[in-house]
């Protein structure tokens, strides 16, 4: 599933994350991916795909 991906390949959520531009963190507590989005703040990974902040597409 996506939404566990960052547990699974986070080095995969990681580049993803880099080749949009999207601003994001990773916790050094948990590992966690936390999300830098507008209007929003801070938001894991998991929680910005359960929302929908996140879209995916094939290249």
């Amino acid at each position: 599933m996506v939404g566990t991906l960052d547990n699974a390949d986070p080095q995969s959520v990681i580049e993803a994350l880099d080749a949009s531009g999207i601003a994001y963190v990773r916790s050094t507590v948990n590992g966690n991916i936390l999300l830098n989005i507008n209007g929003m703040g801070q938001v894991s990974y998991r929680e910005a795909v359960r929302l929908g902040v996140i879209n995916f597409s094939c290249a």
